[in-house]
């Protein structure tokens, strides 16, 4: 497994190939028909990676600014074999993405997350973020979705934790 800087072919594969929670997810905003519409959003953050098992792209994460603010929002999308660089990913965000983003002078990080994605809220939860607000009637289906943050200040008493194998 290794983390690399995510490219339009491996974000373009996991747009295709996306696992059920992000589909759900991900429906909620975008005609996920028009999956390279994802493909290029992702590519065009700031900040983007890829795990790669076995030459295979199998979780891509980031973060995009957001204009005017010093804020990123935050994602990750991938296939039904992302569970295999969760434990990878989550290290590199604590120990290396997370010290360039503050380092970029960023003083909050959001997150939006159905609320089904129970997968995704445990993870938010154990990166600092805290569920913020309940945001309703999103998208053509006006669905809630919940609006996770952390602080900067938050991030920076988070130490990288040692995670088994």
């Amino acid at each position: 497994m290794r983390i690399d800087d995510a490219n339009f072919d491996d974000l373009r594969f996991l747009a295709i190939n996306l696992r059920p929670e992000d589909r759900l997810e991900l429906s909620v905003t975008r005609d996920l028909r028009r999956y390279e519409d994802l493909a290029w959003s992702a590519a065009f953050s700031r900040w983007r990676k890829v795990a790669i098992v076995e030459r295979q792209p199998v979780f891509a994460f980031g973060a995009n600014e957001i204009p005017h603010e010093p804020r990123v929002h935050v994602w990750g999308f991938g296939s039904v074999d992302a569970v295999q660089a969760l434990k990878p990913v989550t290290r590199y965000i604590k120990k290396l993405m997370v010290p360039e983003i503050l380092r970029s002078g960023v003083i909050e990080a959001q997150a939006v997350s159905h609320p089904a994605n129970a997968v995704s809220h445990r993870w938010l939860t154990f990166l600092g973020f805290r569920l913020k607000a309940t945001i309703t009637g999103v998208g053509v289906r006006k669905e809630d979705m919940f609006l996770f943050t952390v602080s900067a200040h938050d991030l920076v008493r988070i130490q990288p934790v040692p995670l088994a194998a």
